[in-house]
């Protein structure tokens, strides 16, 4: 069969225990969910087959922004479905699992959420189906005392290339690391590599046949290298970052008080446009144009100030040197000044400024600040 039309086929015929993927607990959803359901769908694409599920439950179901990006064959991903008499909560479970994916109600409440797993997530690209067969399989299974992580997840994903690579901490680390996993079992997959990485820093992805122990600002790095494109027009400031982050799925810390450095006009109104650009680079551009300073921190972008910035700030609530009058033709021809302070103009403007000024007036006196509103020519 050509792989472009892989089909999961699932045949669901009693409520499934379905295998545990990122946090536990969905919360309460709509008493939908456990009502008796039934569907049989042959080579379906997902978007079509939740479209059915919703027109059957009455029940909204969509799927996150973004996730078709991380589904094999994106929206041509195909599933053959035949659920009999089971409940709607179950069928979602058994349907979505296997592709990695989870369902949770949505912010509003008016219905679900269909999105990638933190563990899908990490690959940070499009999947194989392999490896969404090596999630599902890990999640899937349990260890038992006395088990060899690496020869059970060969045994329990049918991989005998599955290996664990470390790409941070040394032997020492590595074996207390595997001696307080060891102490999670009995566990699922998950779970072990779970209790692996916590307090330490790190987390994991796979790649191919590969489980890569990594730091969690390595992966957060991994995952700023996205490419996007989008507009942001008149927009807040802090939308843009929050947007940013969100694209990147990482978290973001904002120094106390960070954006009070910057002028109202680029906090309350950003504009930028990026075109197939990382979401580094775009960060890396608000840097060069804002002053602000972007580094990782664990799985969150945290956002900082340059020492210019910071100087810049603590000189805004000081009396300015100078105020800059703007002329302003209304429509209707009435003329008006419009005073602008030396925090809101470039460098090159009010260096020019300072030298007309002390040109025209002379140095200020030691012992009295002056200040003076000037049209720049």
């Amino acid at each position: 069969m050509n792989s472009r039309h892989m089909i999961w086929g699932l045949v669901i015929a009693a409520a499934l225990a379905a295998p545990v993927f990122g946090q536990e607990g969905q919360g309460i959803v709509a008493r939908t969910l456990d009502q008796p359901f039934t569907i049989k769908l042959e080579e379906t694409a997902i978007t079509t087959a939740l479209t059915e599920i919703s027109q059957r439950t009455g029940l909204s179901i969509k799927l996150a922004e973004g996730t078709l990006a991380f589904l094999p064959h994106g929206e041509e991903t195909r599933l053959r479905i035949n659920a009999a008499d089971v409940t709607l909560r179950a069928a979602l479970d058994a349907i979505l699992t296997p592709m990695a994916l989870e369902w949770a109600e949505a912010p509003d409440g008016a219905g679900l959420v269909v999105r990638p797993t933190p563990e899908l997530i990490r690959i940070n690209r499009r999947p194989t189906f392999a490896e969404t067969k090596i999630l599902f399989d890990l999640a899937d299974n349990r260890m038992q005392r006395g088990k060899n992580f690496q020869a059970w997840a060969r045994t329990a994903t049918g991989v005998d290339e599955l290996q664990l690579v470390w790409h941070v901490g040394d032997k020492e680390s590595h074996d207390a690391a595997i001696a307080a996993a060891d102490g999670r079992i009995p566990c699922n997959g998950f779970q072990y590599l779970h209790r692996l990485c916590q307090g330490r820093g790190w987390t994991w992805h796979l790649s191919g046949t590969d489980i890569i122990i990594l730091s969690e600002e390595m992966q957060a790095a991994r995952q700023l290298g996205r490419t996007i494109s989008v507009r942001y027009q008149n927009q807040r400031l802090p939308a843009v970052l929050q947007d940013l982050a969100r694209r990147a799925d990482l978290g973001i810390k904002m120094d106390p008080g960070v954006l009070t450095n910057l002028s109202e006009q680029t906090r309350e109104s950003f504009s930028m446009t990026i075109n197939a650009f990382s979401i580094e680079q775009a960060l890396q551009e608000i840097s060069g144009v804002t002053g602000l300073t972007f580094t990782t921190d664990k799985l969150n972008i945290r956002v900082g100030a340059s020492p210019e910035l910071a100087n810049r700030g603590a000189n805004r609530g000081r009396r300015p040197e100078f105020l800059v009058g703007m002329p302003v033709t209304d429509k209707d021809g009435t003329q008006y000044i419009v005073i602008v302070p030396p925090t809101d103009l470039p460098d090159e403007l009010i260096e020019r400024i300072r030298r007309l000024k002390n040109e025209k007036l002379g140095p200020a006196p030691t012992t009295e600040r002056t200040t003076t509103a000037t049209q720049p020519k």
